[in-house]
């Protein structure tokens, strides 16, 4: 059986990437995992300062992942994780490396999920472009 790789890429209102300004948050579009994708995939994501004073210890943009399993409660639509429940996957330090770019491992096994983006800078007026795709292993 040949296994082959594909690149899933998150979106944001259908763009490939969003603006966020300081102490703000934005969320991906759903993303629904390949029938044939393995359980796990790689996220790969990017945080880029495009306006506002000089960079500082603040710049840090902290990424999360939403999952859903489907309609928990029969409502009709999908039911993803709380934000305050979502799984952590890491912090990208734009004071250390502009743009920051980081990719980890993460399950996919589920029914969807959604990649979140929190802009931790305290500096009035930064507004920094976030991105992410995934690499899904396929069967």
């Amino acid at each position: 059986m040949a296994l082959t790789r594909a690149e899933v890429q998150a979106t944001f209102s259908a763009a490939n990437s969003a603006v966020i300004d300081d102490g703000q948050a934005i969320t991906s579009d759903a993303i629904t995992p390949h029938a044939n994708a393995t359980p796990l995939a790689m996220l790969h994501v990017q945080a880029d300062v495009t306006a506002g004073a000089a960079i500082n210890a603040t710049d840090t943009v902290d990424v999360f992942i939403l999952y859903t399993g489907g309609d928990r409660e029969g409502s009709g639509s999908d039911d993803y994780d709380t934000v305050e429940h979502a799984v952590f996957v890491c912090t990208l330090n734009l004071a250390a490396a502009d743009p920051a770019r980081a990719s980890r491992e993460v399950s996919i096994q589920c029914k969807g999920y959604q990649i979140r983006f929190v802009n931790n800078s305290t500096v009035s007026d930064r507004q920094t472009t976030v991105s992410a795709n995934l690499t899904e292993q396929r069967t």
